[in-house]
């Protein structure tokens, strides 16, 4: 049974300075994941870092042509990663920082794996997979952006998970008047607005 843990972008880093990354925020979470005792897979947003490049994509299905801003932003998304991977590391988490593009596919629409068993080997070796929102290169001059959300929502669909958490700015799941959600049913949720997600 996996755990998913799924970290916003709003917390990993300040909407009001591109490219920052909120290190006091993410001590303490690595501490929460490490005194939890668990191995989960994380996947986490790419707030600011992930939209600097991005906000370039073109509205439609979220896709564009130009591989500079693929490249771009890949490497922004990587450099956040990174800043992330050295704080699991130095709070004792054991982690594998997993790029999208060695991972994912998304093929007539659909978000799939490459390779599904690569993330129980992890969690049997006692190691969590660290997986992101990114651009996934989905053709020959096509590259298109895959969320932090839709990451969780596969591995959630492909996986016998045992909870979802998930870790935000907020307190929680807010109605469009943004009053805060005691009690959610099975009837089917709004579907959110780009402009919502916090990735």
């Amino acid at each position: 049974m996996v755990t998913l843990l799924k970290l916003g972008g709003s917390i990993l880093t300040d909407p009001a300075r591109l490219f920052s990354f909120e290190k006091g925020t993410a001590i303490r979470l690595a501490r929460e994941i490490r005194q939890s005792g668990q191995v989960p897979v994380i996947v986490h947003g790419t707030g600011r870092a992930g939209k600097a490049f991005a906000r370039h994509y073109s509205g439609a299905g979220r896709t564009t042509r130009e591989w500079l801003i693929f490249q771009l932003t890949t490497g922004a998304i990587g450099r956040l990663g990174e800043d992330l991977g050295r704080v699991l590391r130095d709070e004792g988490v054991p982690h594998c920082l997993m790029p999208a593009n060695g991972l994912l596919h998304r093929r007539g629409g659909e978000l799939g794996w490459h390779s599904p068993g690569v993330l129980p080997h992890l969690l049997d070796c006692g190691i969590a997979p660290v997986l992101c929102g990114d651009v996934l290169a989905e053709g020959r001059t096509r590259f298109g952006i895959v969320s932090s959300d839709e990451i969780v929502s596969l591995a959630a669909a492909t996986m016998t998970v045992r909870s979802c958490v998930f870790v935000t700015n907020v307190d929680g799941l807010l109605d469009p008047a943004g009053r805060l959600l005691t009690e959610i049913d099975a009837a089917p949720l709004p579907q959110a607005r780009d402009s919502d997600r916090a990735d």
